[in-house]
């Protein structure tokens, strides 16, 4: 579960990409503010990476939708087939 905080940081990644802004420049930022990526702690290098950032931009979750992929070597950023509405609150609307 996601602390508002993370939720907050999702939907300002969310509006830049939505403004323009690259994945790269998305990326920069968030290492600039020192923001540590969702899953941050031990194995990982602290540091966001602009597949990570694509990854969680494209996540069905983030909208409060179920996704399946029944191949699990599908890359998260595509190929999943969405289920219908997930029974948590979206963080940024499906549209």
């Amino acid at each position: 579960m996601l602390i508002p905080e993370q939720a907050a940081v999702i939907r300002q990644m969310a509006d830049r990409f939505l403004a323009g802004e690259s994945l790269r420049s998305i990326t920069a930022w968030l290492n600039r503010s020192g923001i540590p990526p969702l899953r941050a702690g031990t194995g990982t290098s602290g540091l966001w990476h602009p597949y990570t950032v694509r990854s969680v931009l494209s996540s069905a979750r983030i909208s409060g939708q179920r996704a399946y992929a029944p191949d699990t070597r599908v890359v998260p950023a595509g190929g999943r087939e969405i289920l219908g509405p997930g029974d948590w609150e979206p963080i940024i609307p499906p549209e």
